[in-house]
């Protein structure tokens, strides 16, 4: 089954998921298990209502293969809470349900950005298992609203206030980067496109031309074999 978390990115609104996917992709791996608990601990802490909306997830356990990453993640259900952890490439872990796909689904999953009812329709994702368990940690994370940049931001404590403009900035100036990447390639891509769209006039040309040929050739076979 195929599912989709991830919106098309555009270079006018970087969402926050993709900037902080940037940036967690090139961390070492003992270092994003760190992280992963202490958002763990932050969720629990900012969202105790989420502990009776698991309740149908409760004993569940996800591995998420990311694609775009040296590395993967996993999240269980136990006791009404969530363990988040990160897991290298070669790791065997059991699970309940396989989700593939990249890093910022994975992070706009947790955040519960997504429609349920559109999730069966697309095919940015691959799941396998218990696509029920998975349903039901989407809608529980969706009901609780949860930003893991305004979680990161709380616990700063007085510097939240900084944090919050880092974050800003960093996405004002992420989202201007990849304008302009997107303008330098398509100045670059732009000669080629011109010439495949040349050769595609004349290849529709050509079969316009050997339409009539080819029509005439099969009534002459038909006309022989009567």
């Amino acid at each position: 089954m195929s599912i989709n978390l991830h919106p098309t990115p555009t270079s006018a609104a970087l969402t926050s998921a993709s900037l902080t996917a940037l940036f967690i992709a090139q961390l070492p791996i003992p270092l994003l298990k760190g992280l992963a608990h202490a958002a763990a601990s932050l969720i629990d802490r900012y969202h105790p209502g989420l502990g009776e909306r698991l309740a149908e997830a409760e004993g569940s356990r996800f591995h998420f293969q990311l694609v775009d990453c040296p590395f993967d993640g996993s999240i269980c259900v136990e006791n009404g809470r969530l363990q988040i952890d990160v897991l290298s490439k070669e790791a065997q872990a059991s699970a309940d349900v396989v989700v593939k796909g990249r890093l910022e689904a994975l992070l706009d999953l947790m955040q519960g950005r997504y429609d349920g009812d559109a999730l069966f329709f697309t095919r940015e994702i691959e799941t396998r298992g218990d696509t029920g368990a998975l349903l039901s940690l989407r809608n529980a994370l969706e009901n609780e609203e949860i930003d893991l940049v305004l979680l990161a931001s709380r616990a700063s404590g007085p510097f939240a206030p900084l944090v919050r403009a880092l974050v800003s900035h960093l996405s004002r100036r992420a989202t201007q980067t990849v304008a302009q990447l997107e303008g330098i390639f398509s100045a670059r891509l732009q000669p080629f496109m011109l010439a495949q769209r040349a050769l595609d006039r004349r290849l529709s040309d050509i079969e316009q031309r050997l339409g009539p040929i080819e029509r005439a050739a099969r009534k002459g076979r038909n006309h022989e074999a009567a």
